[in-house]
């Protein structure tokens, strides 16, 4: 296994190969935010009407600028969990939302299965789809395929693996055909003895995971401090100066409540004079006038979600 910098890589001849993105969304463990949000992770607003699918579309949309022409995003989900319903209006992206052919499979195995419908030296990237990169996309794909053998992973400057890979589909046919396969932890190491299957550190954590309300947050805060060049630089800025409040069409946010790092989805009520400090406000949320709240997670914590 080969590890090296994305820094240091230019556009590879591999992108012309590279025939899709493939967004793993399934198999999310119930929790309080799962209940709390009461819908598919992609659906949640990252700002600018826009949704974590979208944010995708856009990705790729960029990327196809780039010379990978024709790439088709694809969006697998297990089918115990609800399909998301935005990307929609993304412009010059084949977008396919699709449940997992066979159940049980796990991670390796629905990617086996996908391949099928590829030629063997086809090149797909798979990405967790609960994440979010801030910019740079284009850029660590083709750190990725530049130095691509039959496969690359993406990792962190400690080593941790940053949930964006590169396959041959030749690789991922490789992978066990029956029976539940998890791709980390049961494909990976028999593949990286069978293949060239080569490492790519990124200086700096640049895939932001989105598990809960926290990382969710943490992350649009990233994102959205793109837009305030040199804010992050005070040690206080995290605490005093506001990086985005998000305020979903459908919510009722009285005029003097204060939204302030924070979100309030569709169906909740947000009283006057309320003030919210880095919190998701869920559809079911009601939040008291003059309520003063921080890092909370507000709304209906012991609702299932559908189908579950």
């Amino acid at each position: 296994m080969l590890e090296t910098d994305p820094e240091t890589t230019t556009a590879p001849p591999v992108l012309s190969r590279l025939r899709g993105i493939v967004l793993l969304a399934g198999s999310v463990r119930e929790s309080s935010f799962t209940r709390v949000i009461g819908r598919p992770m992609l659906d949640l607003p990252v700002g600018n009407g826009k949704t974590l699918l979208d944010h995708w579309c856009d990705h790729a949309a960029n990327l196809a600028g780039a010379g990978a022409e024709g790439i088709q995003l694809r969006v697998l989900t297990d089918r115990g969990s609800p399909l998301p319903t935005s990307g929609k209006n993304a412009e010059g992206v084949k977008l396919a939302i699709e449940y997992d052919r066979n159940e049980f499979r796990g991670t390796g195995g629905v990617l086996h299965d996908l391949s099928a419908e590829y030629d063997p030296d086809d090149v797909l990237l798979v990405a967790n789809a609960n994440q979010v990169v801030p910019d740079g996309f284009p850029h660590l794909v083709s750190a990725l395929a530049g130095r691509m053998g039959d496969a690359a992973l993406l990792a962190g400057p400690g080593g941790e693996a940053l949930g964006i890979h590169m396959f041959s589909a030749r690789v991922l046919r490789s992978i066990r055909g029956v029976g539940f396969v998890d791709l980390k932890e049961q494909a990976l190491p028999r593949l990286t003895g069978e293949f060239d299957i080569r490492v790519v550190s990124a200086r700096e954590p640049r895939v932001l995971p989105v598990r809960g309300a926290e990382g969710y947050l943490s992350a649009l805060r990233v994102l959205h401090a793109r837009d305030s060049a040199g804010m992050l630089a005070d040690p206080f800025a995290e605490e005093w100066f506001k990086t985005f409040g998000i305020v979903e069409e459908g919510a009722t946010v009285h005029p003097t409540a204060v939204v302030h790092d924070s979100v309030v989805l569709s169906g909740a009520t947000v009283g006057a004079g309320a003030v919210l400090v880095r919190c998701l406000v869920g559809p079911s949320g009601r939040i008291n006038a003059n309520a003063v709240l921080a890092d909370r997670l507000l709304g209906d914590q012991g609702r299932r979600r559908p189908g579950a």
